[in-house]
């Protein structure tokens, strides 16, 4: 009788249906945006620290510690950023085949107005 009362129209059995499952579907999209993030996380840090990294070769050829060869590997992308926006902007860099690619390398789009080569 319990039972009865309880899914006595069919909207309410439907409603709690929708909620169990939704519960379910939620736990998943939250576990999937965990493992993503972790992913992105476990990227990065193979990129700034892994195997083949500068940050890795700082550390176990000049001995530094993770931070030093941090910040040493900032420093050193600070001044390549630098010194690229300085031949960004040299006029006389501006017909250089490689300026596009340069360009693309720094601010991640092409500049305005390029057009690739036809072959």
């Amino acid at each position: 009788m319990n039972k009865a009362v309880r899914f006595s129209t069919n909207s309410a059995a439907i409603a709690e249906l929708n909620a169990y499952y939704g519960a379910i579907v939620m736990d998943a999209q939250i576990e999937a945006d965990r493992q993503e993030q972790l992913e992105r996380e476990n990227a990065w840090l193979e990129q700034y620290f892994g195997h083949s990294s500068r940050a890795k070769w700082l550390m176990e050829n000049l001995g530094l510690s993770i931070l030093e060869a941090a910040r040493q590997v900032q420093a050193e992308e600070e001044k390549w950023e630098k010194e690229t926006e300085a031949w960004l902007h040299d006029p006389a860099n501006f017909d250089d085949e490689e300026y596009s690619d340069i360009y693309k390398d720094l601010y991640g789009v092409r500049p305005h107005g390029y057009r690739p080569a036809v072959i």
